[in-house]
């Protein structure tokens, strides 16, 4: 099923506002440097092992790919310099 703008438009929303979540989170928690974080967001394993058991490593089930990609791709996106 092709999948309309609109769906398009609140599935990239809720990437992105996933991936500001996350970084939040990571900022709260363990108050990296901007270069750091820059780094976890764009490294997966980076932000696998940081997010383990968290509410927020549901955003990044393996168990959702197409989930787990988007934000992901939010998460590098953010992470970018």
């Amino acid at each position: 099923m092709q999948r309309t703008v609109n769906q398009q438009s609140l599935e990239l929303k809720f990437f992105r506002e996933s991936a500001r979540t996350i970084q939040a989170y990571l900022q709260a928690a363990y108050h990296p440097q901007a270069a750091e974080l820059a780094r976890w967001m764009s490294t997966p394993e980076e932000i696998d092992a940081r997010l383990q058991n968290t509410p927020y490593a549901a955003f990044l089930s393996p168990n959702a790919p197409e989930q787990r990609g988007g934000v992901r791709a939010s998460l590098a996106e953010l992470g970018r310099p």
